[in-house]
C-alpha cells in the first residue's frame, strides 16, 4: 500500500477550494440567464446545443447553416445582445443534441453540464487510483471552462477515452463511441490510426454503422440540404475563423497553425508547419501502438497528441489531457523520493494548461506544443510497463 502524500493532501484541498470559490462568485454574477457580462447567457456556447436540438425537432436543420438566419433564431429566442454564433457542427449531431433542445434552457444546461461531468468520471476511471482524484477532476480548469462555456470537451474526451479504453473487451462498444466521436471529426483522426493498426476489425465495423446510422437518419429527416451546407459553406468558414485574427478566440485556439497565425505569419506558412506536426503526431502514435496496445499507454498517447495533430483545437477540449495528467500523477505518487519532481510538475502543468496555455498564448508563447511534447518524452522514458504499474498500484489516500 503506498499511502497518500500529505503534499498532494494539502494541494488538492486548497485546490478545491479555490475552485469552489471561482464556481461561488460565477453563480453570485449570474443575473437571471445572463451571466456575470450582463450581454452573455448562462452556459455561454450551449446556445449553440440547444438551438441544434430544437431545429431538429422542428425540422429546421438547414436553417442552422444559414449564419444570417440563424442569428435571427437566436435573437427570437434570446433577445440581444449576444455574441456572433454559428453553428458548426455536423447535422448528424443535431439528433443527439434534440432531447436537450426538447428542455427548457436551464434544464438542459444542468443536464449538459452534469452529464457530461459523470461521463469524463467514468471514462477517466481506470486512472482514478485515489477518491482524492475526483475532486482534482471535478475542479480541473479544463472541467471548469468547458462548464462555464456550455462546450462539447467533457462528452468528447470521455467519448475518445472511454472508446480507445474498450477496444480489447468490448470491441462493439469501443466502435460505437467512436462512430459517436465523428460529431467532432478533427478530434478522431489518431483513433482511426490505432483502430487500423491494431486490426480492431469489430470495433472499425462498429464505428462505421454508428456514424451511418446517424449520418443517414439525419438525411432521412432532414435532406441532403444541410450537408451540402454543412460542407461547402460551414466548414471552410470554420478554417476562415482561425486564420485571421478575430479577437479572444485567438487565444483560446492552442496548435502550432494558431500560434503562427497569431504572430502574423501568411496561412500557406502556418498550414505546412501544422502539417509537420500532425506528420509526426501520426508517426508517435503508431510508434506508441507497436510499442504496445496497453489500453492505457495508447489512450496517454491518443490523448497528448491530439494537441500536436489538429489546427482546430482549444482549451475547452483539454479534459482529455486529464487522462494523461493522472497518469503522470500516479508516476509521481508511486516513484522514488528522487525522481518524483519531473512527473508531478508535468501532471500540474496539464492539469493548469487551460489557463497557462491562453495566457502564454497572449504573450506569443507556443506553451501547449511545448508542455505536449514534453510530457511525451517523459512517458516514452517510462515505458508502457512502467506505466501501467504506476496507474494500477493500489493508493491508500
Amino acid at each position: 500500500m503506498i499511502r497518500q502524500l500529505p503534499v498532494f493532501r494539502i494541494g488538492y484541498l486548497l485546490y478545491s477550494l479555490a475552485a469552489a470559490l471561482l464556481i461561488g462568485d460565477y453563480l453570485l454574477s449570474v443575473d437571471g440567464l445572463r451571466d456575470f457580462t450582463g450581454s452573455e447567457m448562462v452556459g455561454r456556447d450551449f446556445i449553440n446545443f440547444w438551438t441544434g436540438g430544437r431545429e431538429a425537432l422542428a425540422g429546421q436543420v438547414a436553417e442552422l447553416y444559414d449564419r444570417a438566419q440563424y442569428r435571427e433564431t437566436l435573437l427570437a429566442s434570446f433577445g440581444p445582445p449576444l455574441s456572433s454564433y454559428n453553428f458548426s457542427y455536423p447535422p448528424h449531431s443535431t439528433t443527439l443534441l434534440a432531447p436537450f433542445g426538447a428542455l427548457p434552457y436551464l434544464v438542459g444546461l444542468v443536464l449538459w453540464s452534469l452529464g457530461g461531468v459523470v461521463a469524463l468520471a467514468v471514462a477517466l476511471r481506470p486512472v482514478l487510483r485515489s477518491p482524492w482524484d475526483v475532486f482534482l477532476v471535478c475542479s480541473a480548469p479544463a472541467v471548469l471552462v468547458a462548464l462555464i462555456l456550455g462546450q462539447t470537451g467533457l462528452w468528447v474526451a470521455a467519448l475518445l477515452i472511454a472508446g480507445l479504453h474498450q477496444l480489447r473487451e468490448r470491441p462493439a462498444v469501443s466502435g460505437v463511441l467512436i462512430g459517436l466521436l465523428t460529431v467532432k471529426p478533427q478530434l478522431g483522426v489518431l483513433v482511426l490510426a490505432v483502430l487500423v493498426l491494431g486490426r480492431h476489425w469489430t470495433a472499425i465495423l462498429w464505428a462505421t454503422l454508428t456514424t451511418l446510422l446517424f449520418v443517414g437518419l439525419s438525411v432521412l429527416l432532414h435532406g441532403i440540404a444541410p450537408w451540402q451546407a454543412y460542407l461547402a459553406d460551414t466548414m471552410p468558414f470554420q478554417m476562415d475563423i482561425i486564420s485571421r485574427s478575430i479577437g479572444l478566440f485567438d487565444d483560446m485556439v492552442q496548435s502550432p497553425f494558431k500560434w503562427l497565425i497569431n504572430l502574423g505569419q501568411p496561412v500557406g506558412v502556418a498550414r505546412a508547419v501544422q502539417g509537420v506536426f500532425a506528420l509526426v503526431a501520426l508517426l508517435l502514435t503508431i510508434r506508441a501502438v507497436r510499442i504496445s496496445e496497453d489500453p492505457i499507454w495508447v489512450v496517454t498517447h491518443v490523448a497528448l497528441l491530439t494537441f500536436l495533430f489538429s489546427p482546430y483545437i482549444t482549451i475547452y477540449d483539454m479534459p482529455a489531457l486529464l487522462y494523461p495528467a493522472l497518469v503522470l500523477l500516479a508516476l509521481a505518487r508511486t516513484a522514488p523520493s528522487d525522481q518524483r519532481l519531473r512527473p508531478a510538475l508535468a501532471s500540474v502543468t496539464l492539469i493548469a494548461l487551460p489557463v497557462l496555455g491562453f495566457y502564454a498564448s497572449f504573450l506569443d508563447v507556443p506553451l501547449t506544443p511545448l508542455v505536449i511534447t514534453l510530457c511525451i518524452v517523459l512517458i516514452g522514458r517510462v515505458g508502457p510497463d512502467g506505466i501501467r504499474g504506476a496507474v494500477t498500484t493500489n493508493i491508500r489516500a
